[in-house]
């Protein structure tokens, strides 16, 4: 029992980090797409 509740909260926080991983990179790849047009001005 407690150690299905552990695996639920392990699962919860690996995915809520996934979650900003996949933010903070999407932004990441946005800059550099922005900084890239900048540049080539």
């Amino acid at each position: 029992m407690i150690a299905g509740l552990l695996k639920a909260g392990v699962a919860q926080l690996v995915e809520r980090n996934l979650a900003k991983v996949e933010v903070a990179s999407s932004r990441l790849v946005s800059r550099s797409r922005f900084s890239g047009k900048l540049f080539f001005l």
